[in-house]
């Protein structure tokens, strides 16, 4: 899995990665499931973990039969390629089915009264209380235009300043010192950085204040 981190969460930068996630994860799928038959589970993922947003581009591949650098070269060219042509490419058409969607989604009463609890408990427990949480987005969605999707991805994904994470688990029971070994003499791009010691790297990791 590749996770990109986008940063904060707004109203804007959300509503901006909902819509960039129902964009590409169909094409996403197409790339690496259908054209280079990488997996069978192929996902293009939104999360907000603690109001700090992020991409992941998931593939559950299996390691006998498609070596973790391959997978990984593909997943990386759908982002820095492929994805980035179709935002490119999206026609006014596209963007506003895709924007009206979204709105339409926001409004959409609450289904039952467990799917309203389960809404409005996050907000009592996070101590945002904000509970016209969908409309203040559903407001935001209506202000923007293709240009910001273009310019949301090209800031997300550029790689001057994008934040990526890379992360193979690998369920079988080959020796670790054997897959650490395959890891290392592995030959990565020259920006990217081999975590070998996950506590330190945890430990000089920059954190974003609180959000509130």
């Amino acid at each position: 899995a590749n996770f990109y981190q986008i940063g904060p969460e707004t109203f804007r930068t959300r509503n901006l990665s909902k819509m960039l996630t129902t964009f590409l994860t169909g094409k996403a799928f197409d790339f690496l499931r259908t054209k280079h038959q990488l997996a069978y589970s192929v996902w293009f993922l939104f999360s907000s973990i603690e109001k700090i947003m992020g991409f992941t581009v998931q593939v559950k591949s299996q390691e006998e039969k498609h070596h973790f650098s391959k997978v990984y070269e593909k997943m990386s060219e759908f982002i820095d390629v492929i994805g980035r042509k179709f935002v490119r490419e999206m026609t006014h058409e596209e963007f506003e089915s895709i924007r009206k969607a979204r709105i339409q989604n926001l409004k959409s009463p609450d289904k039952s009264i467990y799917e309203e609890f389960s809404r409005n408990i996050v907000e009592i427990e996070n101590e945002f209380y904000k509970f016209n949480f969908d409309e203040l987005h559903a407001k935001n969605a209506e202000t923007l235009i293709i240009e910001d999707l273009k310019e949301f991805y090209n800031f997300v994904f550029n790689k001057e300043n994008m934040r990526k994470l890379s992360i193979q688990v690998i369920g079988n029971q080959t020796n670790e010192k054997i897959i650490k070994r395959d890891i290392l003499n592995e030959k990565w791009p020259i920006d990217e950085n081999l975590i070998i010691d996950s506590s330190e790297f945890r430990n000089n990791l920059h954190l974003y204040s609180a959000i509130n």
